[in-house]
């Protein structure tokens, strides 16, 4: 599609540009949250150009209203070049990188500024110098940012990096950006929602459009022959589709999968589901999903149809109709006990407990919360009991039922410490702890509190600890 492939082939020219362009420092791309990822593998791929001589390095770390976040990047940068040192010692022929300092002797911006100065250094020929891809995740304090980048664009000393920035959404470097003239270089690589959405919905036109017979290609909503090409004459013969729905049976797999009119139909529905809730309009995305529920019915999709059933309830929910999403989260939950995907009905119930909260029943948001997570643990989802028994005491907790509250906080740290870590890791576990040793200590229960003081202690050194293992 044009809306997300021509920003990226404006990423592509300036990250060509930059490594014929010697005068360039700084190339400043805008980009779209949808498209952060792919801008960033398209820069990756750029280090690879015949025309290329620096080493690349990504520092994603954040810009927080209180952390610049450099010290973060320092530590990041000191990674990236252990890496290059290995990957370049095992290149054929090898080439030798030299150890730099881990101790970069300051804090903040100048311990980032000292440590890729001693990497400048470090390099070997035919080496010219590093280019520094600085995304942050996010950016809460675009003024430092500005005053930063100035800054160490500023150091004589650091003339042979090269600064690639990744902002999303927002222009933040543009008086930068003019203060440097040609030695910087803009690009704008947002994406043109209007003309996405107008896209997507012509591919869901031409889907539905799609005749009997059509190639892959219309099937998908792209340009191609209306017709199958004429079949090779050593292709086996086509089965007759009972021959092929037994085929489907007899691998354990819906029957109603070979029905590939129909199936076609069902993609183009979900397609139109989700395009219409992107315009905000979700009475036309409820509609086109409960026809996607029905075909899924129809067709022995069982999982399926609960998760479109589910679906529609967010659909009706996002347009404000809380009580028949509440109905449809209800049948998608009856419908998931009934064969046996119970991790389906979980998520139905938490959904149930959604909709109450939004239409302030709250006593009873909580009994479905709390149903929920005695779900999650019979089927042995840990994160979400653990989830579904926290927000259970939140609720009973702003209620002013502290012992319900209590109840319901204790069954979530319970569950969490019989858990695998990596569930636990996934879950509010913390949360809840720290919640549970707030409302103890609230209540003048001091050993109580102090234990759980203990709990969240570990549930914290344990999440800090996977981190650094990253």
């Amino acid at each position: 599609m044009d809306a997300f492939q021509q920003p990226l082939m404006r990423v592509a020219q300036a990250a060509q540009w930059l490594h014929i362009a010697p005068e360039v420092r700084l190339v400043h791309v805008v980009t779209s949250g949808s498209l952060r990822l792919a801008v960033l593998e398209q820069l990756a791929a750029s280090e690879h150009s015949r025309h290329n001589t620096t080493p690349y390095v990504v520092l994603e770390a954040p810009v927080e209203a209180d952390d610049d976040g450099w010290s973060l990047r320092a530590a990041e940068l000191y990674d990236d070049w252990e890496e290059l040192r290995a990957l370049y010692a095992a290149a054929d022929p090898p080439v030798t990188l030299p150890a730099v300092p881990e101790d970069v002797g300051a804090p903040g911006l100048t311990g980032f500024g000292a440590r890729l100065r001693a990497m400048l250094d470090a390099l070997p020929a035919p080496y010219t110098g590093l280019t520094v891809i600085l995304a942050p995740v996010w950016n809460r304090d675009p003024a430092t940012w500005l005053e930063d980048l100035s800054a160490t664009l500023e150091q004589g000393a650091l003339r042979r990096a090269r600064f690639v920035v990744v902002d999303l959404q927002e222009d933040h470097l543009a008086p930068l950006c003019e203060r440097l003239g040609a030695a910087a270089e803009r690009v704008d690589a947002r994406v043109d929602t209007a003309a996405a959405q107008e896209q997507v919905r012509q591919m869901m036109r031409a889907m539905a459009s799609a005749p009997a017979g059509a190639t892959g290609a219309r099937l998908v909503g792209m340009a191609g022959p209306s017709v199958a090409p004429p079949p090779r004459w050593n292709a086996p013969p086509e089965q007759a589709p009972e021959d092929l729905g037994r085929v489907y049976f007899d691998a354990q797999l819906p029957s109603g999968l070979s029905d590939q009119p129909r199936v076609q139909e069902l993609k183009a529905r979900l397609l139109q589901a989700g395009e219409a809730a992107q315009r905000q309009d979700f009475r036309a995305a409820a509609g086109a999903q409960q026809a996607a529920r029905d075909l899924a019915v129809d067709l022995g999709l069982e999982r399926e149809s609960v998760v479109f059933q589910i679906m529609l309830g967010s659909y009706l929910l996002q347009g404000g109709e809380a009580e028949p999403a509440e109905q449809a989260y209800a049948k998608a939950s009856e419908i998931a006990l009934a064969n046996y995907h119970p991790d389906l009905a979980v998520q139905a119930k938490l959904a149930i407990g959604a909709a109450q909260l939004v239409a302030r029943r709250t006593a009873e948001a909580a009994v479905s919360y709390t149903i929920a997570g005695n779900l999650a643990v019979d089927c042995g989802e840990a994160a979400l009991a653990i989830e579904a028994f926290r927000v259970a005491g939140q609720i009973h907790a702003s209620d002013g039922r502290p012992d319900d509250a209590a109840a319901a906080w204790r069954a979530a740290v319970g569950h969490a410490a019989a858990a695998e870590a990596s569930q636990r890791k996934a879950s509010s576990a913390l949360e809840a702890a720290e919640a549970l040793a707030a409302l103890c200590r609230e209540r003048g229960l001091v050993e109580q509190a102090d234990s759980m003081d203990m709990h969240v202690a570990m549930l914290r050194a344990e999440l800090e600890g996977d981190g650094e293992a990253g």
